[in-house]
């Protein structure tokens, strides 16, 4: 059951889908340096996102 959510800009969006976003616009490497998050910073996990966002 989906309810709405007028206040919550985030409702339905996806971890994925937020992730792709800060991929494109900063890149891998800088969301490495800003963030300390292994998937960033390790190769291997760059090449699934789905990997991350577990």
């Amino acid at each position: 059951m989906t309810q709405e959510q007028p206040n919550n800009p985030l409702h339905g969006v996806t971890l994925e889908a937020i992730l792709n976003q800060l991929v494109a616009h900063y890149g891998w490497a800088e969301l490495g340096r800003q963030i300390d998050i292994r998937c960033f910073n390790y190769v291997g996990a760059r090449l699934n996102l789905t990997t991350c966002a577990r």
